[in-house]
């Protein structure tokens, strides 16, 4: 199995190995003080598996696809320089080209990977690489999972400590979003038969919000790099082996709600799912919650709805300043794509079919003129096209209808029944 980990640079990107492990630095990091790319792949060479490390640089565009090419997970990590401290907004403003960009490039090289976003922050990231894969078609919400390992562990870890038990038979799954006051961690699940007080509760779940913020606000670090790494190292781990092996993981991910689980303006909300072989199994949608556990779901539902605005917002302008024809016509964020007319252009095929399609080139006047009156004969062909498919489901239901009517009324006639009658007789 091959894995790629984009945006290297974040320290979470150095702890994960598969049998094949593929390491693209989007930026030149030199300048932060981390090791360089080069000094990374040789440290991880000299672990003592099989799996073959390669690393990728931003140098060169071409990289990143060959880093792409055939690959079965892609972690999306966020950028090293990325601070706790910037507002969401200004976090997402700064990533969104980034992830954008990789999303174009995992739709044209590996559209079939498993993609696990934890580029921060995930609740606006997640909705933005849904919508990139669906300009091609390729979109399958049983492919793309938010990460919520980091926020998990840490309630998970803080519950243990509270009761005085062991860390490894607590688990406390987290709903709503993935940060913030979006994010809500069911404190009621921790152990069967025990409910902590709403208070108790309360500080609990600002613990887990506030446990990403730097201690000292004069440092721009990121607080906990290790215990990032290690929780993002274990749900690749579970996503691994349910492809692999096809057996069911259970994961805490921000993936696309179920409608008929979650009635919400929200189309993405984080709670607990089944992996399997195909990727997303089962989506068993949110568990019983005590009643402020409902409230702060509600609160959160809000921010995840504005969240999405930004998205919706940012992506609305992506595709108005993009010089590709098929998205400039786009209107509405996440409406289905209808193609209502036929014309002939430049197509790139895959085992599954047209997977891109490319824009007009570049025409002269008289061309251009040609075009229109070409446009202006398709629309008649089709049209006529469509008016002899009308006509002809109306004369085959009325000529159905009519044999039926005949073929009720008429006296049935059953031969070999006779004859077995006769030979009785």
């Amino acid at each position: 199995m091959a894995m790629e980990v984009l945006n290297q640079y974040s320290v979470r990107g150095r702890y994960a190995s598969l049998e094949r492990l593929r390491l693209y630095e989007a930026t030149d990091n030199s300048s932060s003080g981390s090791r360089e790319l080069r000094r990374v792949v040789q440290d991880l060479q000299t672990i003592d598996t099989n799996c073959s490390v390669q690393g990728y640089s931003y140098a060169c565009f071409q990289h990143l696809e060959s880093c792409l090419q055939n690959t079965d997970i892609v972690l999306m990590l966020e950028s090293g320089d990325m601070t706790p401290e910037l507002a969401i907004e200004q976090r997402f403003l700064c990533q969104a080209p980034t992830v954008k960009r990789y999303a174009d490039v995992i739709a044209a090289q590996c559209p079939s990977a498993f993609v696990i976003v934890c580029a921060s922050p995930i609740d606006c990231m997640v909705p933005l690489v849904a919508e990139t894969l669906k300009e091609t078609n390729w979109y399958d919400p049983r492919k793309l999972l938010g990460s919520l390992a980091v926020p998990e562990m840490r309630a998970s870890s803080i519950a243990a400590r509270a009761l005085s038990l062991e860390p490894k038979y607590i688990r406390v799954p987290c709903v709503g979003g993935t940060e913030g006051k979006s994010l809500v961690p069911l404190f009621s699940k921790a152990v069967e038969y025990f409910d902590f007080s709403e208070r108790n509760a309360q500080m609990l779940t600002d613990a887990v919000r506030a446990s990403s913020r730097p201690t000292n606000p004069d440092c721009s670090a990121r607080a906990a790099d290790l215990s990032e790494a290690h929780a993002v190292a274990g749900l690749v781990l579970k996503v691994a082996h349910a492809l692999l092996c096809n057996d069911v993981s259970k994961v805490t991910g921000f993936v696309e709600a179920d409608p008929s689980q979650v009635i919400s303006p929200c189309r993405f909300i984080a709670n607990s799912v089944l992996l399997g072989g195909t990727g997303i199994r089962k989506n068993p949608g949110l568990p019983k919650m005590n009643v402020h556990e409902t409230e702060w779901l509600g609160l959160a539902m809000q921010d995840l709805s504005v969240r999405l605005c930004w998205v919706q917002e940012w992506h609305s302008k992506y595709l108005s300043s993009s010089p590709r024809l098929d998205r400039s016509k786009v209107e509405f964020f996440f409406s289905p794509r209808h193609y209502e007319r036929f014309r002939a252009v430049s197509v790139l095929l895959n085992s599954s079919g047209v997977f891109l399609k490319s824009e007009f080139p570049r025409m002269s006047s008289m061309e251009m003129d040609q075009l229109a009156l070409a446009l202006d004969k398709l629309t008649q062909n089709v049209e006529m096209t469509l008016s002899w498919y009308n006509g002809h489901l109306a004369h085959t239901h009325s000529k159905g209808q009519q044999g039926t009517r005949l073929s009720w009324f008429q006296v049935k006639h059953y031969d070999r029944l006779y004859n077995c009658m006769n030979t009785l007789t």
